[in-house]
Protein backbone atom coordinates (compact mmCIF):
# COMPACT_ATOMS: atom_id res chain seq x y z
CA UNK A 1 0.00 0.00 0.00
CA UNK A 2 1.18 3.47 -0.26
CA UNK A 3 1.17 4.63 3.14
CA UNK A 4 3.69 1.78 3.53
CA UNK A 5 5.73 4.07 1.41
CA UNK A 6 5.05 7.74 2.06
CA UNK A 7 4.37 9.61 5.06
CA UNK A 8 0.63 10.23 5.82
CA UNK A 9 0.38 14.37 6.99
CA UNK A 10 -1.75 14.54 9.59
CA UNK A 11 -4.46 14.07 10.65
CA UNK A 12 -4.90 11.50 8.22
CA UNK A 13 -4.25 7.62 9.60
CA UNK A 14 -3.19 5.19 7.83
CA UNK A 15 -6.53 3.31 7.84
CA UNK A 16 -7.43 7.22 5.86
CA UNK A 17 -4.86 6.64 3.48
CA UNK A 18 -5.50 2.75 2.60
CA UNK A 19 -9.27 3.48 2.36
CA UNK A 20 -8.21 6.46 -0.12
CA UNK A 21 -6.44 4.35 -2.28
CA UNK A 22 -8.76 2.23 -2.59
CA UNK A 23 -11.29 4.30 -3.42
CA UNK A 24 -9.21 5.61 -6.32
CA UNK A 25 -9.07 2.28 -7.44
CA UNK A 26 -12.49 1.23 -6.92
CA UNK A 27 -13.92 4.98 -8.55
CA UNK A 28 -17.20 4.20 -10.66
CA UNK A 29 -17.42 5.19 -14.26
CA UNK A 30 -20.69 6.91 -13.10
CA UNK A 31 -19.25 8.65 -10.55
CA UNK A 32 -16.10 9.98 -12.67
CA UNK A 33 -18.67 10.91 -14.84
CA UNK A 34 -20.15 13.16 -12.48
CA UNK A 35 -16.93 14.57 -11.72
CA UNK A 36 -15.31 13.50 -8.85
CA UNK A 37 -12.01 12.92 -7.39
CA UNK A 38 -10.13 11.49 -4.48
CA UNK A 39 -6.66 12.82 -2.66
CA UNK A 40 -4.82 10.87 -1.32
CA UNK A 41 -4.77 10.21 1.75
CA UNK A 42 -8.07 12.03 2.51
CA UNK A 43 -10.85 9.32 2.46
CA UNK A 44 -13.64 11.68 0.85
CA UNK A 45 -14.76 12.49 -2.76
CA UNK A 46 -15.19 16.03 -4.18
CA UNK A 47 -17.10 17.00 -6.87
CA UNK A 48 -18.47 19.13 -9.41
CA UNK A 49 -18.55 22.53 -9.60
CA UNK A 50 -16.75 21.97 -6.05
CA UNK A 51 -13.88 20.35 -7.30
CA UNK A 52 -12.98 21.95 -10.37
CA UNK A 53 -12.34 25.01 -8.19
CA UNK A 54 -10.35 23.30 -5.86
CA UNK A 55 -8.11 22.07 -8.71
CA UNK A 56 -7.99 25.60 -9.71
CA UNK A 57 -6.26 26.61 -6.82
CA UNK A 58 -3.61 23.87 -6.74
CA UNK A 59 -5.80 20.55 -4.71
CA UNK A 60 -3.95 19.52 -1.80
CA UNK A 61 -0.90 21.49 -2.71
CA UNK A 62 -3.05 24.95 -1.81
CA UNK A 63 -3.87 26.83 0.88
CA UNK A 64 -6.98 24.49 1.60
CA UNK A 65 -4.76 21.23 1.78
CA UNK A 66 -7.28 18.07 1.85
CA UNK A 67 -10.52 17.68 2.02
CA UNK A 68 -11.98 16.16 5.45
CA UNK A 69 -15.81 15.84 4.19
CA UNK A 70 -17.73 14.46 1.70
CA UNK A 71 -19.94 17.22 -0.22
CA UNK A 72 -22.64 18.44 2.26
CA UNK A 73 -25.90 19.78 1.12
CA UNK A 74 -26.67 23.28 2.45
CA UNK A 75 -30.08 23.53 4.98
CA UNK A 76 -31.33 25.66 3.00
CA UNK A 77 -31.03 22.93 0.17
CA UNK A 78 -29.98 25.53 -2.73
CA UNK A 79 -26.34 24.54 -2.21
CA UNK A 80 -23.09 22.18 -1.57
CA UNK A 81 -20.07 22.76 0.24
CA UNK A 82 -17.24 20.28 0.78
CA UNK A 83 -15.12 21.21 4.11
CA UNK A 84 -11.02 21.28 3.34
CA UNK A 85 -8.85 21.44 6.60
CA UNK A 86 -8.21 25.27 5.85
CA UNK A 87 -11.88 25.95 5.47
CA UNK A 88 -15.16 25.26 3.12
CA UNK A 89 -16.03 25.70 -0.69
CA UNK A 90 -19.44 26.71 -0.64
CA UNK A 91 -21.43 26.37 -3.97
CA UNK A 92 -24.66 28.12 -5.06
CA UNK A 93 -26.37 28.02 -8.46
CA UNK A 94 -26.30 32.06 -8.42
CA UNK A 95 -22.47 32.31 -7.06
CA UNK A 96 -20.36 29.46 -8.36
CA UNK A 97 -17.91 27.66 -6.20
CA UNK A 98 -15.86 29.60 -3.67
CA UNK A 99 -13.25 28.84 -0.75
CA UNK A 100 -14.43 31.17 2.79
CA UNK A 101 -11.54 31.40 5.00
CA UNK A 102 -10.26 32.40 7.99
CA UNK A 103 -11.12 35.85 9.67
CA UNK A 104 -14.04 36.18 6.59
CA UNK A 105 -15.17 32.79 7.23
CA UNK A 106 -15.41 33.87 11.12
CA UNK A 107 -17.41 36.73 10.45
CA UNK A 108 -19.40 35.25 7.44
CA UNK A 109 -20.21 32.50 10.12
CA UNK A 110 -21.68 35.84 13.07
CA UNK A 111 -23.80 36.57 10.30
CA UNK A 112 -25.36 32.59 9.86
CA UNK A 113 -23.36 32.23 6.62
CA UNK A 114 -25.26 31.46 3.92
CA UNK A 115 -28.73 31.17 5.86
CA UNK A 116 -27.72 35.12 6.88
CA UNK A 117 -28.32 38.34 5.00
CA UNK A 118 -24.84 38.27 3.26
CA UNK A 119 -25.77 34.88 0.98
CA UNK A 120 -23.89 32.63 -0.58
CA UNK A 121 -20.03 34.11 -2.07
CA UNK A 122 -19.82 35.13 -5.31
CA UNK A 123 -16.40 35.86 -5.20
CA UNK A 124 -12.89 34.42 -3.91
CA UNK A 125 -10.95 36.41 -1.68
CA UNK A 126 -9.83 39.20 -3.47
CA UNK A 127 -6.38 40.90 -2.09
CA UNK A 128 -6.43 44.66 -2.22
CA UNK A 129 -3.39 46.35 -4.07
CA UNK A 130 -2.87 48.90 -1.40
CA UNK A 131 -1.32 45.35 0.46
CA UNK A 132 -3.39 46.73 3.37
CA UNK A 133 -6.66 44.57 2.71
CA UNK A 134 -8.62 42.23 1.35
CA UNK A 135 -12.42 41.39 0.95
CA UNK A 136 -14.81 38.78 -0.46
CA UNK A 137 -18.30 39.12 -2.37
CA UNK A 138 -21.18 37.65 -1.11
CA UNK A 139 -24.76 38.16 -2.84
CA UNK A 140 -26.05 40.89 -0.84
CA UNK A 141 -22.67 42.29 0.37
CA UNK A 142 -19.31 42.43 1.48
CA UNK A 143 -16.50 41.69 3.93
CA UNK A 144 -13.17 43.49 4.53
CA UNK A 145 -10.11 42.43 6.49
CA UNK A 146 -7.91 45.10 6.88
CA UNK A 147 -4.23 43.61 7.75
CA UNK A 148 -3.58 46.47 9.91
CA UNK A 149 -6.03 46.12 12.59
CA UNK A 150 -7.02 42.49 11.72
CA UNK A 151 -10.79 42.88 11.84
CA UNK A 152 -13.56 41.89 9.66
CA UNK A 153 -16.49 43.94 9.11
CA UNK A 154 -19.82 42.72 7.09
CA UNK A 155 -21.10 45.79 4.94
CA UNK A 156 -24.56 45.46 2.83
CA UNK A 157 -24.86 46.66 -0.36
CA UNK A 158 -26.90 49.40 -0.40
CA UNK A 159 -26.70 53.43 0.04
CA UNK A 160 -23.71 53.63 2.95
CA UNK A 161 -21.65 51.04 0.78
CA UNK A 162 -22.29 53.08 -2.47
CA UNK A 163 -21.37 56.26 -0.54
CA UNK A 164 -18.32 54.75 1.08
CA UNK A 165 -17.16 54.03 -2.98
CA UNK A 166 -18.18 58.06 -3.90
CA UNK A 167 -15.23 58.56 -1.09
CA UNK A 168 -12.76 56.78 -2.60
CA UNK A 169 -13.58 53.44 -0.23
CA UNK A 170 -10.82 51.75 1.49
CA UNK A 171 -8.31 53.22 -1.21
CA UNK A 172 -4.79 55.08 0.23
CA UNK A 173 -5.55 58.57 0.77
CA UNK A 174 -9.04 58.15 0.83
CA UNK A 175 -11.56 59.87 3.50
CA UNK A 176 -12.67 57.37 5.36
CA UNK A 177 -10.40 54.48 5.01
CA UNK A 178 -11.38 50.29 6.01
CA UNK A 179 -14.32 49.50 7.90
CA UNK A 180 -13.66 48.55 11.49
CA UNK A 181 -17.12 47.56 12.29
CA UNK A 182 -20.36 45.72 11.35
CA UNK A 183 -22.41 48.09 9.62
CA UNK A 184 -25.44 47.94 12.29
CA UNK A 185 -28.98 49.06 12.59
CA UNK A 186 -29.95 51.94 15.11
CA UNK A 187 -32.26 53.04 17.79
CA UNK A 188 -35.20 53.60 16.12
CA UNK A 189 -35.60 50.84 13.76
CA UNK A 190 -34.85 52.83 10.60
CA UNK A 191 -31.16 54.31 10.74
CA UNK A 192 -27.99 52.49 9.96
CA UNK A 193 -24.10 52.95 10.50
CA UNK A 194 -20.70 51.69 9.92
CA UNK A 195 -17.89 52.84 11.44
CA UNK A 196 -13.95 52.91 9.44
CA UNK A 197 -10.39 53.94 9.82
CA UNK A 198 -11.21 57.89 10.12
CA UNK A 199 -14.69 58.50 10.78
CA UNK A 200 -18.46 57.01 10.05
CA UNK A 201 -20.95 56.96 7.54
CA UNK A 202 -24.75 57.42 8.91
CA UNK A 203 -28.04 56.95 7.05
CA UNK A 204 -31.91 57.31 7.48
CA UNK A 205 -33.97 56.64 4.80
CA UNK A 206 -35.20 60.46 5.22
CA UNK A 207 -31.79 61.97 4.86
CA UNK A 208 -28.94 59.63 3.06
CA UNK A 209 -25.87 58.98 4.21
CA UNK A 210 -23.15 60.93 4.63
CA UNK A 211 -20.04 60.60 6.21
CA UNK A 212 -19.06 62.85 9.52
CA UNK A 213 -15.26 63.17 10.44
CA UNK A 214 -12.67 64.71 12.52
CA UNK A 215 -13.46 67.43 14.71
CA UNK A 216 -17.05 67.21 13.99
CA UNK A 217 -16.97 64.10 14.58
CA UNK A 218 -15.86 64.26 18.04
CA UNK A 219 -18.25 66.93 19.04
CA UNK A 220 -21.40 64.94 17.67
CA UNK A 221 -20.35 61.81 18.89
CA UNK A 222 -20.11 63.22 22.53
CA UNK A 223 -23.45 65.15 21.79
CA UNK A 224 -25.15 62.05 21.41
CA UNK A 225 -24.65 60.94 17.72
CA UNK A 226 -28.48 60.55 15.56
CA UNK A 227 -29.81 61.26 19.21
CA UNK A 228 -28.73 64.34 19.82
CA UNK A 229 -30.15 67.67 19.50
CA UNK A 230 -28.85 67.59 15.61
CA UNK A 231 -30.14 64.61 14.86
CA UNK A 232 -28.74 62.94 11.20
CA UNK A 233 -26.26 64.50 8.80
CA UNK A 234 -28.44 66.03 5.76
CA UNK A 235 -25.09 66.90 3.89
CA UNK A 236 -21.47 66.04 3.49
CA UNK A 237 -18.73 67.94 5.46
CA UNK A 238 -16.86 70.67 4.11
CA UNK A 239 -13.56 71.99 4.69
CA UNK A 240 -11.82 75.46 3.12
CA UNK A 241 -8.76 76.39 4.04
CA UNK A 242 -7.09 76.40 7.47
CA UNK A 243 -9.07 73.21 8.14
CA UNK A 244 -12.26 74.87 8.72
CA UNK A 245 -15.15 72.44 8.60
CA UNK A 246 -19.07 72.90 8.70
CA UNK A 247 -21.65 70.35 8.06
CA UNK A 248 -25.42 70.47 7.80
CA UNK A 249 -27.40 68.15 10.41
CA UNK A 250 -31.26 68.07 10.52
CA UNK A 251 -31.79 70.61 13.66
CA UNK A 252 -28.46 73.17 12.70
CA UNK A 253 -25.23 72.87 11.43
CA UNK A 254 -22.27 72.64 12.84
CA UNK A 255 -18.81 74.32 12.18
CA UNK A 256 -15.39 73.84 14.25
CA UNK A 257 -12.38 75.95 13.62
CA UNK A 258 -9.35 73.39 12.58
CA UNK A 259 -7.49 74.27 15.75
CA UNK A 260 -6.71 72.52 19.20
CA UNK A 261 -4.91 72.12 22.13
CA UNK A 262 -2.40 69.40 22.89
CA UNK A 263 -3.95 68.06 26.32
CA UNK A 264 -2.90 65.25 28.86
CA UNK A 265 -0.40 62.19 27.13
CA UNK A 266 -1.91 60.71 24.40
CA UNK A 267 -1.67 62.34 21.16
CA UNK A 268 -4.69 63.51 20.07
CA UNK A 269 -6.10 67.14 20.97
CA UNK A 270 -8.93 69.28 22.54
CA UNK A 271 -11.00 70.58 19.71
CA UNK A 272 -13.75 73.12 19.25
CA UNK A 273 -16.79 74.03 17.70
CA UNK A 274 -20.39 75.28 17.92
CA UNK A 275 -23.24 75.00 16.49
CA UNK A 276 -25.95 77.31 14.67
CA UNK A 277 -28.97 77.68 13.09
CA UNK A 278 -28.18 79.55 9.75
CA UNK A 279 -24.97 79.50 7.36
CA UNK A 280 -21.70 81.49 8.83
CA UNK A 281 -19.24 82.99 6.80
CA UNK A 282 -15.59 82.09 8.40
CA UNK A 283 -12.43 83.80 7.20
CA UNK A 284 -9.17 82.93 8.04
CA UNK A 285 -6.94 85.45 10.49
CA UNK A 286 -3.18 85.13 10.74
CA UNK A 287 -3.21 82.69 13.87
CA UNK A 288 -6.82 81.42 13.59
CA UNK A 289 -10.36 82.29 12.38
CA UNK A 290 -13.41 84.56 12.86
CA UNK A 291 -16.98 83.22 12.04
CA UNK A 292 -19.44 86.16 10.59
CA UNK A 293 -22.49 85.59 11.36
CA UNK A 294 -25.94 88.23 11.96
CA UNK A 295 -24.50 90.69 14.25
CA UNK A 296 -21.43 89.20 15.98
CA UNK A 297 -18.22 87.50 14.74
CA UNK A 298 -16.77 84.44 16.66
CA UNK A 299 -12.93 84.38 16.76
CA UNK A 300 -10.91 81.52 17.71
CA UNK A 301 -7.23 82.45 17.95
CA UNK A 302 -3.89 80.82 19.03
CA UNK A 303 -2.11 83.21 21.54
CA UNK A 304 0.58 80.59 22.26
CA UNK A 305 0.80 76.53 21.58
CA UNK A 306 -0.77 76.82 25.20
CA UNK A 307 -3.52 78.42 24.78
CA UNK A 308 -6.38 79.48 21.98
CA UNK A 309 -8.42 82.74 22.73
CA UNK A 310 -12.25 82.78 22.09
CA UNK A 311 -13.62 85.81 21.06
CA UNK A 312 -17.12 86.13 20.78
CA UNK A 313 -18.12 89.78 19.79
CA UNK A 314 -21.98 91.26 19.82
CA UNK A 315 -21.49 93.90 17.15
CA UNK A 316 -25.44 95.12 16.91
CA UNK A 317 -28.62 94.94 18.64
CA UNK A 318 -29.65 91.68 16.34
CA UNK A 319 -26.88 89.49 17.94
CA UNK A 320 -28.16 86.69 19.91
CA UNK A 321 -27.54 86.72 23.64
CA UNK A 322 -26.99 83.33 24.08
CA UNK A 323 -23.60 81.06 22.10
CA UNK A 324 -22.77 77.12 22.41
CA UNK A 325 -19.07 76.28 22.08
CA UNK A 326 -18.58 72.16 22.20
CA UNK A 327 -15.31 70.74 23.20
CA UNK A 328 -13.90 67.81 21.57
CA UNK A 329 -12.75 65.54 24.37
CA UNK A 330 -9.82 62.90 23.95
CA UNK A 331 -10.21 59.75 25.16
CA UNK A 332 -10.21 59.44 29.07
CA UNK A 333 -10.84 63.41 29.88
CA UNK A 334 -13.58 65.05 31.06
CA UNK A 335 -14.90 68.00 32.00
CA UNK A 336 -16.49 69.75 35.04
CA UNK A 337 -17.34 73.26 36.13
CA UNK A 338 -15.90 74.80 39.38
CA UNK A 339 -16.24 78.70 39.88
CA UNK A 340 -18.15 79.26 36.35
CA UNK A 341 -14.89 77.52 34.58
CA UNK A 342 -15.18 74.54 32.63
CA UNK A 343 -12.09 72.55 34.01
CA UNK A 344 -10.83 69.44 31.74
CA UNK A 345 -10.09 67.00 34.35
CA UNK A 346 -7.78 63.56 33.25
CA UNK A 347 -7.75 61.17 36.86
CA UNK A 348 -7.92 63.68 39.28
CA UNK A 349 -6.12 66.01 37.62
CA UNK A 350 -6.72 69.60 36.04
CA UNK A 351 -5.15 69.71 32.72
CA UNK A 352 -6.80 72.53 30.63
CA UNK A 353 -9.32 75.09 31.88
CA UNK A 354 -11.88 77.13 29.83
CA UNK A 355 -13.32 80.34 31.13
CA UNK A 356 -16.00 82.02 31.37
CA UNK A 357 -15.66 85.38 28.66
CA UNK A 358 -14.57 88.84 30.15
CA UNK A 359 -16.99 91.33 28.11
CA UNK A 360 -17.52 95.07 27.76
CA UNK A 361 -19.35 97.55 26.35
CA UNK A 362 -18.76 100.40 23.52
CA UNK A 363 -19.21 102.50 27.07
CA UNK A 364 -16.33 100.46 28.66
CA UNK A 365 -18.97 99.30 30.77
CA UNK A 366 -18.32 95.22 31.83
CA UNK A 367 -21.50 92.91 30.88
CA UNK A 368 -21.79 90.24 32.57
CA UNK A 369 -21.60 86.41 31.11
CA UNK A 370 -23.15 83.71 32.93
CA UNK A 371 -21.86 80.21 31.42
CA UNK A 372 -23.54 76.98 32.23
CA UNK A 373 -22.29 73.55 31.14
CA UNK A 374 -23.97 70.32 30.00
CA UNK A 375 -22.42 66.84 28.66
CA UNK A 376 -19.81 68.56 26.26
CA UNK A 377 -21.77 71.95 25.37
CA UNK A 378 -20.73 75.18 27.33
CA UNK A 379 -23.42 77.94 27.13
CA UNK A 380 -22.38 82.10 27.50
CA UNK A 381 -25.67 83.91 28.21
CA UNK A 382 -24.74 87.64 28.15
CA UNK A 383 -26.56 90.00 29.72
CA UNK A 384 -29.02 92.77 28.57
CA UNK A 385 -26.74 95.53 26.78
CA UNK A 386 -27.62 98.99 25.18
CA UNK A 387 -24.40 99.95 23.56
CA UNK A 388 -22.54 98.58 20.88
CA UNK A 389 -20.35 96.56 20.17
CA UNK A 390 -19.77 94.00 22.81
CA UNK A 391 -16.52 92.60 23.07
CA UNK A 392 -15.45 89.50 25.00
CA UNK A 393 -12.66 86.75 25.51
CA UNK A 394 -11.73 83.89 27.18
CA UNK A 395 -8.63 81.81 27.30
CA UNK A 396 -8.72 78.25 26.79
CA UNK A 397 -6.00 77.00 28.67
CA UNK A 398 -3.87 73.79 28.43
CA UNK A 399 -0.80 72.68 30.36
CA UNK A 400 -2.01 71.84 33.12
CA UNK A 401 -3.92 74.65 33.52
CA UNK A 402 -1.37 77.13 35.72
CA UNK A 403 -2.14 79.28 38.05
CA UNK A 404 -0.33 81.85 36.16
CA UNK A 405 -3.09 81.72 33.31
CA UNK A 406 -6.06 81.47 35.29
CA UNK A 407 -8.06 84.44 35.79
CA UNK A 408 -8.77 83.96 40.28
CA UNK A 409 -11.51 86.38 41.66
CA UNK A 410 -9.60 89.18 42.40
CA UNK A 411 -7.99 89.41 38.68
CA UNK A 412 -11.68 89.08 37.32
CA UNK A 413 -12.76 91.91 39.98
CA UNK A 414 -9.65 93.66 38.81
CA UNK A 415 -10.49 94.05 35.08
CA UNK A 416 -14.66 94.65 35.81
CA UNK A 417 -12.95 97.76 37.58
CA UNK A 418 -10.37 98.56 34.85
CA UNK A 419 -12.04 97.13 31.70
CA UNK A 420 -10.61 98.96 29.07
CA UNK A 421 -7.00 98.56 30.37
CA UNK A 422 -7.83 94.81 31.01
CA UNK A 423 -9.02 94.57 26.97
CA UNK A 424 -5.91 96.30 25.88
CA UNK A 425 -3.82 93.93 27.76
CA UNK A 426 -5.23 90.87 27.12
CA UNK A 427 -2.84 88.85 25.34
CA UNK A 428 -0.24 89.93 27.37
CA UNK A 429 -0.64 87.35 29.66
CA UNK A 430 -0.07 84.56 27.17
CA UNK A 431 2.84 86.66 25.11
CA UNK A 432 5.05 86.12 28.43
CA UNK A 433 4.43 82.15 28.37
CA UNK A 434 5.71 82.04 25.47
CA UNK A 435 8.37 84.38 25.25
CA UNK A 436 9.59 82.44 28.58
CA UNK A 437 8.93 78.86 27.45
CA UNK A 438 10.97 80.08 24.10
CA UNK A 439 14.28 81.54 27.02
CA UNK A 440 14.52 78.65 29.21
CA UNK A 441 13.42 75.24 29.20
CA UNK A 442 11.54 74.01 32.82
CA UNK A 443 13.88 70.50 32.60
CA UNK A 444 15.80 71.84 35.70
CA UNK A 445 15.24 73.98 38.44
CA UNK A 446 17.89 76.36 37.44
CA UNK A 447 15.95 77.30 33.96
CA UNK A 448 12.54 76.99 35.61
CA UNK A 449 13.67 79.72 38.04
CA UNK A 450 14.81 82.17 35.22
CA UNK A 451 12.02 80.54 33.14
CA UNK A 452 9.21 81.85 35.82
CA UNK A 453 11.04 85.34 36.43
CA UNK A 454 11.29 86.38 32.65
CA UNK A 455 7.36 85.51 32.67
CA UNK A 456 6.80 87.65 35.37
CA UNK A 457 8.45 90.21 33.96
CA UNK A 458 7.40 90.21 30.23
CA UNK A 459 3.58 89.85 31.66
CA UNK A 460 4.59 93.41 33.53
CA UNK A 461 6.23 95.03 31.31
CA UNK A 462 4.40 94.15 28.28
CA UNK A 463 0.83 95.21 30.57
CA UNK A 464 2.75 98.60 31.24
CA UNK A 465 2.95 99.22 27.42
CA UNK A 466 -0.51 98.20 26.31
CA UNK A 467 -2.12 99.87 29.79
CA UNK A 468 -0.16 101.44 32.29
CA UNK A 469 2.04 100.49 34.91
CA UNK A 470 -0.86 101.60 37.58
CA UNK A 471 -3.01 98.71 36.08
CA UNK A 472 0.02 96.28 35.63
CA UNK A 473 0.31 96.75 39.34
CA UNK A 474 -2.59 96.25 40.43
CA UNK A 475 -3.63 92.83 38.22
CA UNK A 476 -0.35 91.70 39.56
CA UNK A 477 -0.95 92.00 43.11
CA UNK A 478 -4.39 90.54 42.48
CA UNK A 479 -2.85 87.53 40.67
CA UNK A 480 -0.64 86.87 44.03
CA UNK A 481 -3.79 86.92 46.28
CA UNK A 482 -5.55 85.03 44.10
CA UNK A 483 -2.89 82.15 43.93
CA UNK A 484 -0.66 82.64 46.80
CA UNK A 485 2.73 80.71 46.71
CA UNK A 486 3.34 77.76 48.63
CA UNK A 487 6.50 79.47 49.98
CA UNK A 488 6.40 83.30 51.08
CA UNK A 489 9.80 83.73 49.15
CA UNK A 490 8.82 82.89 46.08
CA UNK A 491 5.61 84.77 46.22
CA UNK A 492 8.12 87.76 47.53
CA UNK A 493 9.93 86.79 43.99
CA UNK A 494 7.32 87.45 41.79
CA UNK A 495 6.41 90.78 43.49
CA UNK A 496 10.55 91.79 43.23
CA UNK A 497 10.31 91.48 39.55
CA UNK A 498 7.19 92.48 39.02
CA UNK A 499 8.44 96.05 39.69
CA UNK A 500 10.95 95.24 37.25
CA UNK A 501 8.89 94.18 34.68
CA UNK A 502 7.05 97.79 34.82
CA UNK A 503 9.87 99.69 34.86
CA UNK A 504 11.54 97.99 31.47
CA UNK A 505 7.63 98.46 30.19
CA UNK A 506 8.10 102.40 30.96
CA UNK A 507 11.79 102.49 29.71
CA UNK A 508 10.89 100.51 26.16
CA UNK A 509 7.47 102.32 25.25
CA UNK A 510 5.69 101.09 22.19
CA UNK A 511 8.65 98.59 21.69
CA UNK A 512 7.33 95.27 22.58
CA UNK A 513 10.21 93.43 21.46
CA UNK A 514 12.75 95.18 23.38
CA UNK A 515 10.70 94.34 26.34
CA UNK A 516 10.96 90.58 25.68
CA UNK A 517 15.13 90.76 25.39
CA UNK A 518 15.73 93.24 28.21
CA UNK A 519 13.37 90.27 30.73
CA UNK A 520 15.72 87.87 28.93
CA UNK A 521 18.43 89.22 29.81
CA UNK A 522 18.08 89.73 33.30
CA UNK A 523 17.07 86.49 33.53
CA UNK A 524 20.18 85.32 32.30
CA UNK A 525 21.80 87.76 34.71
CA UNK A 526 19.56 86.81 37.66
CA UNK A 527 21.42 86.92 41.42
CA UNK A 528 20.19 83.85 43.70
CA UNK A 529 18.51 85.58 46.76
CA UNK A 530 17.09 83.21 49.00
CA UNK A 531 14.40 86.13 50.75
CA UNK A 532 14.05 88.62 48.43
CA UNK A 533 12.49 91.69 49.65
CA UNK A 534 10.58 93.82 47.10
CA UNK A 535 11.34 97.06 48.99
CA UNK A 536 14.66 96.87 48.16
CA UNK A 537 14.19 96.61 44.62
CA UNK A 538 15.10 100.27 43.97
CA UNK A 539 16.52 100.24 40.66
CA UNK A 540 14.49 98.26 38.98
CA UNK A 541 16.91 96.81 36.41
CA UNK A 542 17.00 93.23 37.45
CA UNK A 543 15.33 90.32 38.45
CA UNK A 544 16.04 87.53 41.21
CA UNK A 545 15.84 83.92 41.68
CA UNK A 546 15.72 81.89 44.69
CA UNK A 547 18.63 79.08 43.79
CA UNK A 548 20.18 77.28 41.36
Amino acid sequence: MRSDREEIPEPFTKADADKAETMEARISTARLTAGCQVYWPSPYEVCGAIKDKYNSLGGPSSFLLWPTSAELTNPNNSGKRTQFLNGPIYWSAAGGAHPVVNSILNRWGVHQYEAGWLGYPTTDEIVHADGIGRRQEFQNGAIYVAFTNAISSAIKNGPIRDKWNTVGAETPGSLLGYPIGDEIALPGGQGRMVRYERGVIYWHPNTGAYPVTGAILTQWGQAGYEQSSFGYPTADQTTTPGSIAEQQFQNGRLYTPGLGLQVGTGAQALTFGFPSSVQLTPALIPRGVVFHGNGYDLTFEVVTGKAIKVGIDLLAAQAPTSFSMMLGLPPGITIQQQNGRAKIMSGGAIIAAVGVPLAFNANGQHVPVQSTISGNTMTYQFSPNQFYPVKSYTDSISEGAEEFWDLGVNERNTCEINPIDCWRASDDRAKAYEVAGAAFSAANGTEDNRLDATRHCVWQGRTTESANDGFAEDIGLAHEQDWPSATVPAGQMDLYNNKTGRAVGIRNEDNADDIDSTCIQYAHDAAIVPNPNPMNNVDKDDLVILHE
